[in-house]
């Protein structure tokens, strides 16, 4: 089993969602960004594999710097994903859109 990161940070998470989606697009396929709701809780984890090239990126992130990715592209992923964790929410109580 590939070691794996659960991340409930939205915005980090669509970062190497974008990075895992323009490497699919150059013939490398590292795996993707799944998404689910946390058990008894309204928010949702984000889970993707725990690679060098994700670690390095998340470290950039982190550190605030200028990362190898188009800014558009980050923020259509970050609305993808926002759009997939309130599609889980939906059956909470209060919840939902």
């Amino acid at each position: 089993m590939n070691p794996t990161i659960k991340d409930a940070n939205i915005s980090r998470s669509a970062v190497v969602f974008t990075f895992l989606e323009i490497s699919r697009q150059s013939g490398r396929d590292l795996g993707t960004v799944n998404t689910a709701k946390q058990p008894c809780s309204p928010r949702c984890l984000f889970e993707y594999p725990d690679t060098p090239e994700i670690r390095e990126l998340l470290e950039k992130y982190e550190n605030r710097q200028i990362l190898p990715l188009p800014a558009k592209s980050v923020n259509q992923a970050y609305s993808l994903l926002l759009i997939q964790a309130r599609s889980l929410q939906i059956g909470r109580i209060g919840g939902g859109i």
